[in-house]
This record gives C-alpha cells, sequence and structure tokens, in this order.
C-alpha cells in the first residue's frame, strides 16, 4: 500500500466542461489539480485502435473500424490518480489537434468546438469496481481497493457521440460532485 498526503481531488461534472472552467488551464484536470496547488502531470500517447464493443456501439462504429484514441496516464505532482482513455473518430481527429499530445489550452473539448463539433451535451455513467492488475500498478493500489470508472460521452448539437472518455480513477482520491438548479 502506498501513503500520499494528497487531499481528494474534487471533480464537479457539472462544472468541470464549461469553457469558464477548462479554458484557464489545459483542460479540466489540469484545472482540478491546480486547485490543490500541486503540479497536473500528463503522459499522453496517441494510436489508432478499434475501440472496445460498448465505445463502438456509443460511436455508431464497427468493432473493426479504427478510432484514435488519446491513453493518459495523469497525476497530481508525482502520485498517479487517473487513466483517462478518449476515444475520436477518425474522420474528426484526423490530421488535427485531437491527434497530438497537447492539445492546447481548454483541452480537447475546446479542440471540438473550433472543428466544429461543439459538445453541448455530457453524459457520464458511474460505476464502482475493483483495479485491473496493470491499473493498480499504475495507480499504486492494492486489488481490495476500489476505482471509479466513468464513462464520459460527449455529444453534438444533432447528437452524434463524438468522444467516449473512460476515466478510471481511485475512489480514496476523488470526490464526485454534481450540482444543477430545479424548477
Amino acid at each position: 500500500m502506498y501513503v500520499t498526503d494528497l487531499a481528494p481531488i474534487l471533480r464537479n461534472a457539472t462544472s468541470r466542461y464549461h469553457a469558464a472552467t477548462r479554458d484557464t488551464g489545459r483542460g479540466a484536470f489540469d484545472v482540478e489539480v491546480r486547485a490543490l496547488g500541486r503540479e497536473p502531470r500528463i503522459e499522453t500517447s496517441i494510436e489508432r485502435i478499434a475501440p472496445p464493443a460498448p465505445v463502438a456501439e456509443i460511436l455508431g462504429v464497427s468493432t473493426d473500424e479504427v478510432t484514435v484514441v488519446r491513453a493518459r496516464r495523469m497525476g497530481a505532482d508525482d502520485f498517479p490518480v487517473q487513466i483517462a482513455d478518449s476515444y475520436i473518430p477518425v474522420d474528426i481527429a484526423e490530421g488535427t489537434a485531437l491527434e497530438q499530445p497537447d492539445s492546447g489550452p481548454g483541452g480537447i473539448i475546446s479542440r471540438f468546438r473550433e472543428l466544429g463539433y461543439a459538445q453541448v451535451r455530457i453524459t457520464e455513467r458511474i460505476s464502482v469496481r475493483p483495479p485491473t492488475a496493470e491499473e493498480a500498478a499504475f495507480l499504486k493500489m492494492t486489488e481490495d481497493q476500489r476505482v471509479y470508472e466513468i464513462t464520459h460521452i460527449g455529444r453534438t448539437e444533432d447528437g452524434r457521440a463524438v468522444e467516449v472518455c473512460l476515466h478510471v480513477m481511485p475512489t480514496h482520491l476523488w470526490t464526485l460532485e454534481y450540482d444543477w438548479d430545479i424548477t
């Protein structure tokens, strides 16, 4: 088991994707970690692979069709806190900043907007499960601890799913928050 003095990271899903929040940094994660006085660390690899079946179904592609995947391993200072793999249709990402490790200010949500694929509706499905052996090794967890698995789906005005991001986050390092107005 590893010990850290890292305070839980607040992930407010209703505000993190707003331009006013994410554009103050290199994306939502960057802003969340800096709010704790920590330095965000993100290692990004980009490749084209066939997505897992549930992702392919959401994106409306076959499991034989390749997508661009932005595989990110994220830390606060030097402590790993998240795995986030974003799957993006090739027809959107090809030859754009979405295929670059540093996508620029505001992160990939801002790049989608600039490319004419603004995400106007976000759906996130959350489950809790044990980490895989690979996840536990990277996140410095024991296999009896738990992770949040968040399936983030970004959709355009016409309902097209343009991004599916699979977030894996240790439950003891994150606080999930949701707020909205009701009438």
